[in-house]
């Protein structure tokens, strides 16, 4: 999912737990209904989660959050996925979908060339390739 040309879009109802918050992580972006609640219990099953999911945690909540959502293998409410900005949105169950997808439609509004240069952008920026990010940039200026 990580390595599409569009933005990808998880929604959350309920429960998510494991595999499913590696899947949720690799998304661009997250939306959780309220009642949410979310773990990794691979510490407490003596499971080793993937290195590229502990990368992607550790790139989006800190490298401190993702340790204790590892160790600690709690339960996280959805008010603390969206402080901790594992989530950027959260509504009641009800309103969740109709919301995302007005959030997606939003997105898809987009010119869709330049945001698909920007992901490029981002992937290499993670990768540390700051040169490589330049060089996306200047080829996309180039075109226009």
């Amino acid at each position: 999912m990580m390595e599409m040309p569009f933005p990808t879009i998880a929604m959350l109802f309920g429960h998510c737990h494991g595999g499913g918050v590696q899947l949720a992580a690799s998304a661009d972006f997250r939306f959780g209904d309220a009642p949410l609640k979310l773990s990794v219990p691979a510490v407490k099953n003596r499971l080793f989660y993937p290195v590229s999911a502990l990368g992607r945690l550790a790139l989006i909540l800190g490298e401190t959050r993702a340790k204790r959502l590892m160790y600690e293998g709690e339960m996280l409410n959805s008010k603390t996925l969206l402080a901790w900005g594992f989530l950027d949105g959260v509504c009641p169950s009800a309103r969740l979908e109709k919301e995302t997808l007005a959030y997606a439609a939003k997105l898809a509004a987009q010119p869709r060339e330049v945001i698909a240069v920007y992901q490029e952008i981002f992937r290499a920026l993670r990768r540390g390739d700051a040169d490589k990010a330049r060089e996306l940039r200047a080829q996309a200026k180039a075109r226009k």
